[in-house]
């Protein structure tokens, strides 16, 4: 019996002692457990949608020749960029000059049939020549004019040269020193280069929050470092399209250039953030300085005798990392980021404002985000 008395005897001891320091333990923690704070800012608030998308000529020209010439040389390469007038190619001469002789050829025979009508006209008058003859001299000398001026407007159309018709880039380069032209390809297709804007598939989820007429902001590697342009939304597709890879469909959105000092080529590669709300001058506060209690929002107020104020506020937007904050606190008032359910209305804290000391860090309040109740 005194056996048992004795074992009890020290469970309840056991269990006593460990009461205690549990209690001294946990008493300790809370008294060190600092909260970091912020204070509420006012600021802009953006919210976007991002994607990549590549830049698109608008005006993209095909440069043909009527004539299956030999080209001489090629001046420029498949992705140069050009100055409307610059000389792209030129031709052998060789085809040009045979079409010239041709002419020439046929105006040595005019020259010759023209003295033969007046011979004959003259011989007729005296009966040495038949009325018909000088009628056949005629009819032979209307048709070398034709032919003449067919074979002129033929010679016309061989060109020495080829310049380009406006400031773009080369986008397709067919013709090369020494090919023969095939009338029915382009020689080259030249994009103009201000005339350019960006095609972007979203997805049906980011597509929804995109109008007519938002802001645009361009970024590229093709840029300079640190440069930006910016755009507008000028066509939203009316049909969205399947993306089989990713069991989605995507909507095609172009944006115009509202900028253009800098100029990309098409073809490139650019991320594209559309603006779809900005609020200027708001209260901003962290995404985890926000209490969520079944729909209802709070934020923890630390006062300055370092006590906790719990006050309800109406949120307005959020990028996730930020709340717009429409009412419920002031600018500067100094709140708990990270919100901590178990915080009560006048209870003191510590702060990092007020316990941080130079080569020491704070020990913080863990959440990441405002807890759900």
């Amino acid at each position: 019996m005194k056996k048992k008395v004795i074992i009890l005897s020290l469970i309840i001891i056991i269990l006593f002692t460990g009461f205690l320091i549990f209690k001294t333990v946990f008493s300790k923690n809370k008294d060190e457990t600092v909260y970091e704070v912020v204070k509420a800012e006012k600021g802009n608030f953006e919210l976007f949608v991002e994607e990549e998308g590549e830049v698109k000529s608008n005006n993209e020209i095909s440069v043909y020749t009527s004539k299956a010439l030999m080209v001489s040389k090629r001046y420029f390469e498949l992705g140069d960029t050009v100055k409307k007038g610059e000389l792209i190619l030129t031709f052998d001469p060789t085809d040009k000059n045979t079409a010239l002789r041709k002419v020439q050829e046929k105006k040595v025979t005019l020259e010759q049939k023209q003295r033969n009508y007046r011979n004959s006209s003259e011989l007729v008058k005296v009966g040495g020549a038949s009325k018909t003859e000088t009628e056949d001299i005629a009819y032979e000398i209307k048709n070398l004019q034709l032919e003449i001026a067919t074979l002129e407007s033929d010679y016309r159309q061989y060109e020495d040269r080829i310049v380009s018709p406006v400031d773009g880039v080369i986008s397709e380069m067919i013709a090369d020193d020494n090919y023969r032209v095939n009338t029915d390809s382009p020689l080259f297709k030249i994009t103009n280069i201000k005339d350019l804007s960006v095609k972007v598939d979203f997805t049906d989820y980011d597509a929804k929050n995109i109008k007519l007429g938002q802001k645009a902001i361009i970024t590229s590697d093709a840029l300079p470092e640190g440069e930006t342009l910016t755009g507008v939304v000028t066509e939203i597709a009316s049909t969205a399209t399947k993306d089989e890879s990713y069991n989605e469909s995507k909507v095609e959105i172009e944006i115009k250039f509202s900028n253009l000092e800098i100029f990309l080529k098409p073809g490139n590669v650019v991320n594209v953030k559309v603006l779809y709300l900005e609020e200027v001058n708001v209260i901003k506060v962290p995404y985890t300085a926000v209490l969520d209690e079944n729909g209802r929002f709070y934020v923890f107020v630390v006062d300055e005798k370092s006590q906790i104020v719990k006050k309800e506020v109406t949120v307005g937007s959020t990028d996730n990392n930020y709340y717009h904050i429409k009412t419920g606190i002031s600018e500067k008032e100094t709140l708990i980021k990270n919100a901590d359910a178990n915080l009560k209305n006048g209870e003191k804290v510590k702060t990092t404002t007020e316990a941080v000391k130079p080569g020491k860090e704070a020990k913080k309040n863990n959440q990441q985000g405002p807890p759900m109740m």
